[in-house]
Formats: C-alpha cells, sequence, structure tokens
C-alpha cells in the first residue's frame, strides 16, 4: 500500500502493472527478474548501451526502494547492497514511477502517441498493453520453468 500511495498511480494503473507483473514474474516467487524486464521493455522503448545502464541504476535503486531492515524501519537511501536481484511488486511500481518520471526512451512521448489513437486516460496502460503483445508476439510470457535456468543472468 505504501509503494501505492508513494507512486501516485491510479487504482487502474496499479491493476494493469499487477497484471504485467504477474504475467512476466516466476509463479512461485512473485519476482521479477532483471533479465526478463530488459525483454519486455525493449519491445517498446530502446535499450542500447546508455539505457541499458541508465536502466540498471535503475533496477539497483529499486531493489532498496521498500527494504525491510529487519527492524521495523524501511531502507529508503538507494545503496541496497542485499545480494538480492529480483524486484517484487512495489519495487516494481516504484521503477515504473521512475522510467515515467525520468521519461526513460522517451516513453511519456510514446505514451502520448498512443493515447492520441485511443483517447484513453494518460497511464502506462498503453506502454503495458503493447508490451504484453509484442512479448507474446516475440515468443511468448516468460513461464516458471524458464526462470529457473536464467536467473543467475540477471546481474
Amino acid at each position: 500500500r505504501r509503494a501505492i500511495r508513494e507512486t501516485e498511480f491510479s487504482p487502474a494503473e496499479v491493476h494493469e502493472f499487477r497484471g504485467l507483473f504477474k504475467d512476466h514474474t516466476d509463479l512461485g516467487s512473485g519476482m521479477f527478474e532483471l533479465w526478463v524486464f530488459e525483454a519486455m521493455i525493449s519491445t517498446v522503448l530502446p535499450l542500447g548501451d546508455r539505457n541499458m545502464h541508465t536502466l540498471a541504476v535503475l533496477w539497483r535503486e529499486a531493489l532498496s526502494a521498500y527494504e525491510d531492515l529487519g527492524d521495523g524501519t524501511i531502507n529508503t537511501d538507494q545503496g541496497y547492497d542485499g545480494g538480492r536481484e529480483d524486484i517484487d511488486f512495489p519495487e516494481f511500481l516504484w521503477l515504473m514511477k521512475q522510467i515515467l518520471a525520468t521519461n526513460f526512451g522517451n516513453v511519456n512521448e510514446k505514451t502520448q502517441r498512443e493515447e492520441k489513437a485511443r483517447t484513453q486516460p494518460k497511464s502506462v496502460k498503453v506502454v503495458a498493453t503493447a508490451t504484453i503483445g509484442m512479448a507474446r508476439a516475440a515468443g511468448g510470457q516468460p513461464k516458471a520453468e524458464d526462470s529457473g535456468s536464467s536467473a543467475s543472468s540477471a546481474a
């Protein structure tokens, strides 16, 4: 709930993001792997060297966005070094908020162009829908059996 409140996404946007998250996560762990995120986002946004670097930085920051320090407090200093490489749903929301806030890969312009064509409220629903469609066309959704062998390649 804290991530939803802090990212200020509407309930409809959170619902769309939750569907996107569930479609691309390991069913057992509920965690999103970097390589899966890269594959998903690259179908909509350019991932050249500069954007790959920026995405890696944002990913590392997402890992600590809502990290429980074990003493009832939450780490918010973005200095994560806990060894975990996959993000959970609150961190995924944080990452998507940063992608929009930084206009990563000109996502805002792409979203606006799609909105004009579809006349729907401004949200990442357009990006999420396009991403899901393109990912499916490019080989389907990652399933639980796909993620086990590639989990170590997320770094």
